[in-house]
This record gives structure tokens, sequence and C-alpha cells, in this order.
């Protein structure tokens, strides 16, 4: 474990084993093997907006990653959460039966928000499924401890970490307006009423932090409106804080969830953590390249021994089961509430399948209205669209899906 194609092929032909999943292709033995199978050790590098999985086999003279792949992590869970709460309160001032709302309701005691739980829930999907696949029997992952302040002011030092730019005020408003001495922003007017402004505007996903307020008259205040500076063609104004604390929003989304992660992945197999700086000593003694699959490779430091890299290199997608919403929460123009999914199946093809193309295997994205499959393909990612009479089925829709794009080099 792992075999060979060869070796394969022969325990198929002779009814030994069975075929677990096309891709990556799999086989299951049909008969019991006690004790010959090696330690695998998962590794994971828990990110932002991308985790790097890796899956190590441990052998007595030399480790062989058997896996290296990477998980794109969904970027649209807020957005999916305003629209069921919008689609929750057409039901409620609909002409229909009322509901009254539930006051007093309390989230259970150490839950996290849907964005943080939805990337746990990601990592624990794609284990299971590896488990599955191999004997995994351990696990290590990164996680990381940033000092947001230090990132923003490297001289803060002391008392100064609880004295910042809101410290011994009373109002919020005022401090800001003093602190650019009553003046514009955005026209550099001391003239009439001056307002506090979002930079980038609440509706628009931005926030209370000194690094998006500043000071605006009452007229620009009004011309800007719910836009940004650059919809309303107004120039970039000075805030509170410096304006490129974006980064800290990722790593206010890696730090959130890291305590929830190690205890569910205990819950699979006994998990060591390492921090960042660790895994950087890592890759940089074995001279690979920065990627999240090198990152999740080198949390552990085993290159005393030869590392031989044979796997190809995947993508991991995680297909949306799309259970929960029915419409779309604009209707038609005729008060019709349109369908979410209307086109599910096609002529027994159904979105996740993977099929087989003149371009290669793929999985179905989506049906279009005029019959036709609109995929993508293993190979090289690439979308195309064909008449479902031109491809064929060659297995059902799971819930992760495996992309491979290229072979690394032997290295050990």
């Amino acid at each position: 474990m792992p075999t060979t194609p060869p070796k394969a092929r022969i325990l198929l032909k002779q009814s030994r084993a069975k075929v677990f999943r096309l891709y990556p292709f799999t086989i299951q033995l049909n008969y019991e093997t006690p004790h010959q199978t090696q330690p695998v050790e998962i590794r994971i590098d828990y990110g932002a907006k991308t985790h790097g999985i890796a899956l190590v086999q441990q052998c007595r003279t030399h480790d062989r990653a058997i896996f290296l792949g990477e998980a794109k992590q969904r970027q649209d869970v807020k957005k999916k959460m305003d629209q069921r709460r919008e689609l929750r309160r057409l039901r409620r001032y609909r002409n229909t039966r009322y509901r009254k709302r539930r006051f007093h309701r309390r989230r259970p005691e150490g839950s996290l928000p849907p964005t943080i739980t939805q990337r746990i829930e990601a990592i624990t999907r794609i284990t299971k499924t590896l488990q599955k696949m191999t004997p995994i029997t351990s696990a290590i992952a990164e996680t990381g401890a940033f000092d947001t302040q230090k990132m923003i002011h490297p001289q803060i030092q002391g008392v100064q970490y609880q004295q910042g730019p809101g410290y011994e005020s009373e109002n919020r408003r005022h401090t800001v307006l003093a602190y650019f001495n009553y003046t514009c922003q955005y026209c550099g007017t001391t003239e009439g009423v001056m307002t506090e402004e979002h930079v980038i505007p609440k509706g628009k996903g931005g926030t209370d932090s000194w690094s998006n307020l500043t000071c605006a008259c009452l007229s620009c205040n009004t011309k800007k409106g719910g836009r940004t500076p650059g919809e309303a063609d107004m120039p970039n104004p000075e805030t509170v804080n410096p304006r490129n604390t974006n980064f800290l929003r990722f790593c206010a989304l890696t730090q959130s969830g890291k305590t929830r992660l190690v205890e569910e992945l205990q819950k699979l197999m006994p998990t060591q953590t390492v921090y960042g700086w660790q895994t950087k000593q890592n890759r940089q003694a074995a001279k690979l390249p920065k990627t999240h699959y090198f990152d999740a490779l080198c949390t552990r430091d085993t290159f005393a021994k030869p590392l031989k890299l044979t796997s190809t290199i995947h993508t991991i997608k995680l297909k949306r089961r799309n259970t929960r919403q029915t419409h779309y929460s604009n209707p038609t123009k005729n008060g019709r509430m349109r369908p979410y999914n209307e086109h599910k199946e096609l002529y027994g093809y159904k979105k996740g399948d993977l099929i087989g193309t003149p371009y290669g295997l793929a999985y179905v994205d989506a049906i279009t209205e005029s019959k036709q499959l609109f995929f993508t393909t293993i190979s090289n990612g690439l979308r195309h669209k064909i008449s479902p009479h031109k491809a064929r089925l060659v297995e059902t829709a799971k819930s992760i899906q495996f992309f491979g794009h290229r072979q690394t080099d032997e290295l050990g």
C-alpha cells in the first residue's frame, strides 16, 4: 500500500479487489490482510482561503508523499446566509400563516460563526473521505498565532496595547472628528457640519474599526452615499488607523477556528499541532517552493530520510448539496418565485457526475436550458459544453471532487 497499476490490474482481473473510486483511482481488497499496512499521516496547512493537504506514507527507509492537494475555501457563506435571511423574512411578511419571532434565542456555548464552522467542516469532510481511501493513523495541523497590533504598529509595547485611538474617549464620533481637526478628508473644508464617515459602507462589508472611519462634511457624505470612494469618483481619504489592514481579517479567520479544528481532528485520530515558523524552516531546509501543499508536507521535519514525491497535485473542490434554498430571493416581474435549481437532471445526468467526454474525464457543472452539459475537465480544469448523447456516465456525483493537473518531480 499503495500498489502499482500492473498489480492493481491483476487483482481486479482475479476478483481479489474491487474499484472503490474511479478518481483518484482507488481499489479495495476483498480479503483481510492484518498487519500489512504502513502508517500514513495526514498533514494539514490550515489557511484562510486555501488549505493544503498532504498524505505521507512512513516507511522504514524513506517517506513517500502519496497525495498532495489544495482545497479552495468557499467565500460565499456570508452572502448565502444573507439570502436565507431575506427568504425567511419574505415568508413572514407574505399573506400566509404568521409565525411570531422567537426572541431570547441563544447559541450554544462555544459556537462559532457559520463562516468559521464551514471551514472546519470542510477539512473534516476531506479527512473522512481520505480515510476511506487510505488507512490514516495520525494527523498534524499547522496553526497560527498573530499579534495583530504588532503588525499595524511595530513599535507598540507594554500598556500601549490598551491605549488605542479610543483610549479615555467617551464618544467615538467626537474622537474621529477631533483626530482630523474637524477637516473633511474628501474636499478639505473646515466649514459646516462634520460627520463620522465609513469609507467602505457597512452595507458592502465595512466595519466600525478605526481603519474604516474618517471625517467628512455633510455634503460629501451625502454625495458618497452607500458607495465606495472609487464608485463615487471621490479621492481615497485618510483614516484613523492605516488602511492596509485588510489582511487582519484573514489572520482572525485562521486564529478563530484553530482550537475547534484540533478538537474535531482529535475525534478521528491522534493529532499534533505546529506553528507557521516551524513549517517555514522545514520548507526552506528542504528547498521546496512556497505552496500550500508543500507547507502541509513540511509541517513535520522528516527530511532526515529520503522523501519521494511521486503524487499528482490535486485541487479539491467541495460540492454544495443545495438542500435548503428552493427559490431565488428576487421574484420575477409578475411576482412568481423562480426555482433555484430548476434543471436538476437531463437524460440521467446530474450536477457533479463524473462523465467521459472527448476531452477526457470531467465533472458536470451545470445543465443548460438548451439541454446541454457544462463540464470541467479533470486534467486541465477547462470548461466545455457537450450534448448528453456524446458523453457517458462514469460515476455518480460525490460530495468531494478531485482535479489532478500535473506531476511532481521525484526527490530524495
